[in-house]
């Protein structure tokens, strides 16, 4: 009885431990929509369909400043918004290992990457021995419809690194459209 008593009591623990890492993985899910909720404030969605590209991406909002959206003569959408955001939506665009080749190749900046993971790139980029103040950008892959589309940050302007925080949480909600 004893043994029964003992078996039962571990069952029991088990199954309240089990219980309770649930609830805890519910409430960490729940806290990580609610934060990426919170970082989307002031963020609207638009379509990029008119641009041939059947996918969305949140942009600052009109408060923010005057949004331009542009295709350009080569297949890219340009998205800015006042002169502190620019990101540049690429289709068929390419790779992170051919950014990082392209970048290691440049001969007038140094690069640190702050973050390097499988579809993100964040650089620094410098220009050693010179006072001129450092440029932040960002190059990030997304598969959209079976096709490789990169976004980053614009190539012409030069950004700090708090604004291209804003356009990596932007990238990051590039996503396909949902077919009606």
């Amino acid at each position: 009885m004893k043994l029964f008593n003992h078996i039962f009591l571990i069952a029991f623990m088990a199954l309240a431990f089990a219980c309770g890492d649930s609830k805890t993985k519910q409430n960490e899910k729940k806290d990580l929509e609610t934060k990426a909720s919170a970082q989307l404030e002031g963020m609207k969605k638009i379509d990029l369909g008119e641009y041939q590209l059947s996918a969305t991406i949140s942009i600052p909002d009109d408060s923010k400043g005057k949004t331009e959206v542009v295709a350009t003569d080569w297949g890219s959408i340009e998205i800015k918004v006042s002169d502190w955001f620019g990101i540049e939506v690429v289709p068929f665009g390419m790779s992170i290992i051919d950014k990082k080749t392209e970048l290691k190749a440049d001969l007038v900046y140094s690069i640190e990457y702050l973050t390097d993971e499988e579809s993100l790139l964040f650089y620094k980029r410098t220009i050693s021995g010179s006072e001129v103040d450092p440029e932040y950008h960002f190059f990030m892959t997304k598969e959209i419809d079976g096709d490789l589309v990169e976004v980053k940050s614009s190539g012409n302007q030069s950004f700090t690194k708090r604004q291209v925080e804003k356009m990596i949480l932007s990238a990051k909600t590039l996503s396909p459209k949902a077919e009606v």
